[in-house]
């Protein structure tokens, strides 16, 4: 594994926890942006929950 997964992997939310941002939240201008991410870090990392 290199370096950038595991700094991603450590810094993903652990979404069995706690909820990803909120949908209205923007990211660059973007809708939903945020939460894809979030979502995304936390599937990558085995933490994405339901």
């Amino acid at each position: 594994m290199n370096m950038n997964s595991e700094t991603m992997i450590t810094t993903a939310k652990d979404l069995t926890k706690e909820y990803p941002r909120s949908p209205r939240e923007t990211l660059a201008g973007y809708v939903l942006a945020a939460r894809v991410l979030d979502k995304c870090r936390a599937a990558i990392a085995g933490t994405l929950g339901e």
